[in-house]
């Protein structure tokens, strides 16, 4: 299992060494049901992930089995050995919402299950055991700042995959990471502020898409559908529910969709609903769980908004939304990544991916960025094949800058959710398809295949130029 796993590291590692969209031997990596490596189920969420032992300023550094080389490594170890070189896990919830209750897509919170999809289970990687840390983030600052400090402290942190929330990372997790030089890869922040040449902290990278892309896509979807304008309902405070709404009110104004903002705060869905009344029209939720939830069913009660359409984003397009509204939730439609494109990895996806998911977690990715966070993992692994420096007596150097550089070399690489290159700012989804989902034909509820009735695939670079 742990040579299979390496395969498919390795392989990505060709893939870079040999350039944009090309694959190691003209085809696919070798792959099957067993060789999706670990996915891991945690309860509660994470926030984020590491790898390795390190000692000396500066710089990381594994040792060999049986001995410490600059401190203790802390976490699970793999096949009992010590001095793992292993990722801590970060903020996979599985969508938005509180503490306990955001685990469908950026955000998280519950109790529903965290699902964190590494790329090695139990295994080794450059003879050394790999170990999964986690921590809980709990989409809030606070918790966020105790699960990382707590991180920081491991003598053996190389890299994190997180967080989930924007929230936990945008001047918080991204701050203190890179401050520490350690490379932050998350599958599932996309507020644009991370990312934003003016806030961007240099260790911080994503593979989840820029809402920039969401906010146009749900435009456009508008525009498509005949909506003349639209009421937005988002929460001030939060930096994933109010750039999205921003961007979705840009998007749509050029657009000639006319957007009326409502904003939520603590307590009040009463008041927010009565001002959406006022002027019924479809409303755009870029709340997180259980808020979006909460404000559904309450506008599904308000006699004047009981038949408008609502569109809600990636952090409640599960199950939990739809059963809060009951057997008939009327017009509701989500915006989720679209996995059916035909990208490189699309076999490996539904040939591999999703039947080894299914077969150890017991039902099929429900979190929308699933695929996010497998190649989350596959980059920093890959960038540790290329950072790592071979000493005497079997120890790895692993130097901080040489980890960023080598992520920052990532160019065209097939990843299951889509095409992955890295740019200095931090984005590394280059091209991301999102598709809008009518319910019950949710790919939460129905599976990957659910047909969208709306799909664009976008880069920044259109945004840009449009």
């Amino acid at each position: 299992m742990a040579e299979r796993a390496l395969d498919r590291v390795r392989a990505g590692d060709e893939l870079l060494e040999r350039g944009p969209g090309r694959r190691l031997g003209g085809r696919d990596p070798p792959v099957g049901r067993d060789h999706l490596p670990v996915v891991e189920e945690h309860h509660p969420q994470v926030d984020a992930g590491g790898v390795g032992c390190h000692g000396g300023r500066g710089r990381r550094r594994a040792g060999r089995a049986g001995r410490r080389p600059g401190g203790r490594c802390a976490g699970r170890r793999s096949g009992g050995r010590p001095d793992p070189v292993g990722p801590a896990a970060g903020g996979e919830d599985e969508g938005g919402g509180d503490q306990h209750d955001r685990a469908r897509g950026e955000q998280g919170g519950g109790p529903t299950r965290t699902v964190h999809a590494s790329s090695i289970a139990d295994g080794t990687l450059l003879g050394h055991p790999v170990v999964l840390i986690t921590g809980n983030e709990g989409c809030d600052r606070n918790v966020s700042r105790l699960a990382q400090e707590e991180l920081l402290s491991e003598a053996g942190l190389v890299a994190v995959v997180g967080t989930t929330c924007s929230s936990a990372a945008l001047g918080q997790a991204d701050v203190a990471f890179s401050a520490a030089r350690i490379p932050i890869v998350s599958p599932s922040n996309t507020a644009p502020a991370l990312t934003d040449p003016e806030t961007h902290e240099r260790y911080y990278f994503r593979v989840a898409w820029n809402d920039k892309l969401q906010g146009a896509v749900m435009a456009n979807f508008a525009a498509f559908r005949g909506w003349r304008g639209v009421t937005v309902i988002a929460q001030p405070d939060d930096p994933y529910s109010d750039q999205l709404a921003d961007a979705v009110a840009s998007q749509a104004r050029r657009r000639q969709v006319g957007v009326r903002t409502v904003l939520w705060t603590t307590g009040g869905t009463a008041a927010a609903v009565a001002a959406a009344a006022t002027d019924p029209r479809p409303v755009v939720l870029t709340l997180l769980p259980p808020q979006c939830r909460n404000v559904a069913a309450a506008i599904r009660q308000e006699p004047a908004l009981a038949g408008v359409p609502i569109l809600v984003s990636e952090a409640c397009g599960d199950a939990d939304f739809l059963r809060a509204l009951g057997p008939d939730p009327g017009d509701v439609y989500a915006s989720v990544p679209d996995t059916r494109g035909a990208n490189e990895s699309r076999a490996f996806y539904t040939e591999s991916f999703v039947p080894a998911f299914t077969n150890r977690v017991g039902t099929g990715p429900t979190v929308a960025f699933h695929a996010q966070a497998f190649d989350a993992a596959q980059l920093i692994f890959s960038a540790i094949r290329r950072a790592a420096v071979g000493q005497p007596g079997g120890e790895l150097l692993i130097e901080r800058k040489r980890m960023r550089d080598a992520l920052l070399r990532i160019a065209g690489y097939p990843g299951v959710s889509g095409v992955v290159t890295c740019s200095p700012s931090g984005d590394c989804a280059d091209q991301v398809a999102i598709g809008i989902y009518r319910a019950p034909a949710w790919p939460a509820v129905v599976g990957p295949s659910a047909p969208p009735v709306f799909s664009q695939s976008l880069t920044l670079g259109d945004l840009e130029s449009s």
